[in-house]
């Protein structure tokens, strides 16, 4: 039994000493650490929203218009969704600019469930992805 746990506790306790101590270290001293972490777009998941931004309605997204600018200096284009309110008019007119993040893209699913609840209470949303 002995051979089985002594693994197991030095395993335990080099995983502890590397989440607790190591990685927050590294967070508070090294800045490009901490950049290529949070800010990088590493973690992509689920990637299969992507392939569907040029036509949001297949991720569920009705009353939504695709557009894509062309920017001055910069290759490629920015990608932006148009999405109409799915209930009457409001008195009120309101836009919404919604700036999703510093990663990934304006398709995933919980934004995209997150558009739907501003449909539902009537407003109008630009949603749009941006380098930088």
């Amino acid at each position: 039994f002995s051979h089985f746990l002594l693994p197991t506790v030095l395993t335990l306790t080099l995983f502890s000493t590397i989440l607790f101590f190591v990685v927050p270290y590294l967070f508070l001293h090294w800045s490009a650490f901490k950049n290529r972490f949070l800010f990088s777009g590493v973690f992509n998941y689920p990637a299969k929203h992507d392939r569907h931004l040029a036509d949001p309605a297949k991720l569920g997204l009705s009353l939504a218009e695709n557009f894509f600018l062309e920017v001055p200096g910069c290759k490629g284009k920015i990608g932006l969704w148009v999405i109409h309110p799915s209930v009457e008019e409001r008195e009120e007119k309101v836009l919404i600019f919604y700036c999703h993040g510093a990663s990934n893209n304006r398709g995933k699913p919980h934004r995209v469930e997150f558009y739907r609840k501003l449909q539902d209470l009537g407003y109008t949303t630009i949603a749009y992805d941006y380098r930088g």
